[in-house]
């Protein structure tokens, strides 16, 4: 879980350089991290 969370402060911290993370990619890495913590 605590990957999970790097993984996803480094999504943050690289979308407020890029400007912003689109709702798409958001759900996308949600549907993901949701489907490894359920294996």
């Amino acid at each position: 879980m605590a990957a999970n969370q790097i993984v996803i402060r480094n999504l943050t911290e690289h979308s407020q350089v890029n400007g912003v993370v689109t709702g798409q990619e958001f759900q996308t890495l949600i549907h993901h991290l949701y489907r490894e913590v359920l294996e």
